[in-house]
């Protein structure tokens, strides 16, 4: 069937996951699994990227600034501060740098475990360590660029009122420039996190490179761009109401539920099911997408000759049975 005739469906595919979802949790429950896949999702929940909040307390900014610098002033680390906040940085540009690499390792890690149903690391650490690597070096270089284009905004903005302790001056310019970047950051990561959604499937399914599953990515989201970001927007809206409720169950637990490792076992079925959902949706565009098409992690098998009478093997193309069909 040509590709622009395909039907994709958006709705459908979120009943399939969570179909899916309780095969994989609950079809047997059993704890060890549970506590390994939820290992896998802490993974691939580190390059998810950070969210810092901060108060500066009592009075207007200036205030806060100068009453910082003059305690560093008249401590004994005053001299030190600069090469202190250079090192800080450093250390947290390199975190990061080490979460990302986890966390491109750990998708495909997770939606391994999801595709065939087990709950293994290692095995997958060592398969998929050449998608990992690629997709994290693309993750970097987006990261990096998207750096590079905020840095010297909020260098010229924020600078002078860290370094001498004036206030930001937040004119007209200022302010339409500040809104227009932020719509301007938004758009492109919500583009960038549709077009991550089908790279993982892509470079899972085909082994290929992370440039190729870009392109790829690029051409299917351009043939149907009105489906894909309706599907967007459906996640969206999903991801947000499970991660309000996500929210009120660490309120009430005294944010015991909010520790790392630990959430990512509590809230395992909403990252199961989120997950398998994307999985779901990319492979109504094709075989080339399907991620149940992956050929296994066993060793090659020889060919066998006709005269020894045995059955050929399974077509590759024929999903398992705990997956429903594509609709076509």
């Amino acid at each position: 069937m040509p590709e622009d005739a395909r039907k994709i469906e958006i709705f459908k595919p979120f009943g399939e996951a969570y179909e899916l979802m309780k095969k994989i949790l609950f079809r047997p429950f059993d704890l060890g699994k549970w506590c390994v896949i939820g290992f896998a999702a802490f993974l691939a929940s580190l390059a998810g990227g950070f969210h810092f909040n901060f108060n500066t307390g009592r009075g207007d900014f200036k205030t806060s600034i100068h009453t910082m610098r003059n305690d560093v002033s008249n401590s004994a680390i005053g001299d030190w501060l600069l090469p202190i906040i250079i090192v800080a940085v450093v250390l947290g540009l390199l975190l990061g740098v080490l979460f990302l690499w986890l966390g491109s390792r750990g998708r495909f890690i997770f939606t391994d475990c999801i595709v065939r149903n087990r709950a293994a690391i290692g095995e997958s650490w060592k398969e998929f360590r050449a998608e990992g690597n690629r997709f994290f070096v693309l993750n970097l270089l987006f990261g990096l660029v998207l750096l590079l284009c905020l840095a010297p905004f909020f260098l010229t903005l924020f600078w002078p009122a860290l370094w001498r302790g004036e206030d930001p001056q937040f004119g007209v310019g200022q302010i339409v420039a500040m809104v227009f970047g932020g719509l301007l950051v938004l758009f492109v990561t919500c583009l960038w996190g549709l077009l991550r959604t089908f790279m993982v499937p892509l470079m899972y399914r085909q082994r290929c490179q992370a440039a190729t599953a870009l392109r790829e990515a690029i051409g299917l989201v351009r043939g149907r761009p009105g489906v894909c970001v309706l599907y967007f927007l459906f996640y969206l809206v999903i991801a947000v109401a499970t991660g309000i409720g996500m929210f009120l169950l660490m309120c009430a637990t005294c944010c015991i539920t909010a520790i790392p490792y630990v959430s990512s076992v509590v809230f395992l079925p909403v990252s199961v099911t989120l997950t398998a959902l994307g999985l779901l949706f990319v492979r109504q565009f094709g075989p080339d997408a399907d991620v149940w098409l992956s050929p296994r992690a066993l060793p090659p098998v020889p060919p066998r000759l006709p005269s020894e009478g045995l059955p050929p093997p399974a077509d590759e193309g024929t999903p398992p049975p705990d997956v429903p069909p594509v609709q076509s």
